[in-house]
């Protein structure tokens, strides 16, 4: 079934693509069908977890990617396979593309050769301006280390898949321990109570590494992805749709950046990336509204003090103002 690939550590494993997504909707056609056009994306099995199931919260992310790897270890009941050298990589469903000219011997490659045994794509809060900056340090969990300026996003991350397994065994019971229900959140909140030894740089990747101790019989070498080597967060206010429509020969995303999975945080319209790189687009499931409604929803939710006081104050303002056209 898998055609091996020579001087090459992806020969020896397996590469799983992982998503969490109830429905088809935003481009999740999209991203399957980069993952099959890729090199080497015969040898890569992906997986959408979730279909047909009642979305609760963000925190079914990290319950149904630590039941597959349970199953994927031999950890569970229904056992996939024993496969804990296997790769996993793990990404958001609806607004996340893979380069279809990338490679996947490469990806892996990188990764192997960094030592790391978990990677997680980061966004700099501190590039920023300051409002911006408060609303996110309100809604997000930094890397304490980091001089609050760097978070992990939950939406693209990857490691070996004992690794991995460790790791959401812990973020489960820290999601429990402390009722959160925003998987971003619990894994920064994780990645601070589990650092135990200092950063440093690896040479060959730019990723920034550090011990963490998991509560399991190995400890864990966390990368974190400063470079986009292989991950890239695109913020929201990029504008690809105008960027496009000059007419000019300028480089896309995927030419500036050189990593291989490109997330576009915030339900981003790709409709003249997609066009403009040959990517399939999706069809009549497209549904971009519900998805940004959805997270508005979900990152409101983090301000619950603030919307209660500002209503109270609207309340106290309508109030005065009945009472002053009363005494007119």
């Amino acid at each position: 079934m898998y055609k091996i690939m020579q001087n090459s550590n992806f020969a020896m494993r397996r590469i799983w693509v992982v998503t969490v997504a109830t429905h088809n909707q935003g481009y999740l056609s999209s991203l399957e069908w980069c993952l099959k056009q890729a090199h080497g994306g015969e040898m890569v099995r992906f997986v959408q977890l979730g279909r047909g199931h009642k979305w609760n919260n963000y925190g079914d992310k990290l319950r149904l990617l630590f039941a597959f790897l349970e199953r994927l270890c031999g950890g569970g009941e229904g056992v996939v396979e024993v496969a804990e050298q296997d790769l996993v990589i793990f990404c958001d469903a609806y607004d996340v593309l893979f380069d279809p000219q990338r490679d996947f011997a490469r990806l892996a490659d990188i990764f192997l050769a960094s030592r790391a045994d978990l990677l997680f794509s980061v966004v700099d809060i501190s590039r920023q301006n300051s409002f911006i900056q408060k609303c996110a340090h309100k809604i997000l969990t930094c890397l304490d280390f980091t001089h609050n300026a760097l978070t992990c996003n939950g939406g693209l991350y990857m490691g070996k898949s004992w690794a991995l397994l460790a790791f959401m065994r812990q973020a489960e019971k820290l999601a429990r321990a402390e009722n959160l229900k925003d998987d971003e959140k619990c894994i920064n909140e994780l990645l601070n109570k589990s650092k135990c030894g200092p950063a440093r740089v690896c040479p060959t990747s730019g990723f920034w590494m550090f011990p963490a101790t998991l509560q399991s019989q190995r400890q864990v070498l966390v990368g974190l992805d400063v470079n986009s080597t292989i991950f890239f967060n695109s913020p929201p206010q990029l504008n690809f749709t105008s960027l496009l429509k000059t007419g000019e020969a300028r480089p896309t995303v995927f030419d500036e950046n050189q990593a291989f999975f490109y997330h576009f945080i915030g339900n981003q319209d790709l409709t003249e990336l997609c066009a403009y790189e040959g990517i399939r687009l999706p069809g009549s499931e497209r549904n971009e509204i519900y998805g940004k409604m959805h997270k508005l929803a979900h990152y409101l939710g983090f301000f619950k003090t603030e919307l209660l006081v500002l209503a109270v104050l609207a309340a106290l303002l309508a109030a005065t103002a009945v009472k002053e056209k009363q005494k007119r």
